[in-house]
């Protein structure tokens, strides 16, 4: 049997693309509503596929949770580089397709972050109290 014309095994791709598309832009969704629901103390983010070059210079990726937009807890996608100050952040949600694919791996070690850092604030916290209560009482 003949193998068909680019242009026909291209739009088979496509139909094929899209239908999965849609299902890892729901499970990302999913994901994302896990994430929050372990309730999030702060904006947590971990960094994967760091560079080195050899001029001394870095690139990153970041996966993380944070109030993205202001109000929400978000998934969202950082890069950096050490020749920009800051990162570049967005919803992972609007990133290109490739940079969804491979951040998606990561979340098992961004779940773990967040639950390390909710038992870390729980010292925190004790600690506030206790400072709160010696406040009070000298006043």
């Amino acid at each position: 049997m003949p193998t068909p014309p680019l242009i026909v095994r291209s739009n088979i791709a496509d139909q094929n693309l899209g239908v999965r598309f849609d299902d890892l832009n729901k499970a990302i969704i999913e994901a994302e509503s896990y994430l929050r629901s372990l309730k999030p103390v702060d904006s947590t983010w971990i960094t994967y596929a760091v560079s080195d070059y050899p001029d001394g210079s870095q690139t990153w990726s970041e996966l993380g949770i944070c109030k993205y937009g202001g109000t929400k807890w978000t998934l969202c996608y950082g890069s950096g580089s050490s020749y920009e100050e800051g990162v570049s952040i967005n919803a992972l949600i609007e990133c290109p397709i490739l940079t969804r694919v491979a951040a998606i791996k990561h979340l098992p070690e961004l779940e773990e972050q967040i639950i390390k850092s909710k038992e870390k604030f729980v010292a925190e916290v004790d600690n506030a109290i206790v400072f709160l209560k010696r406040f009070a009482q000298q006043n």
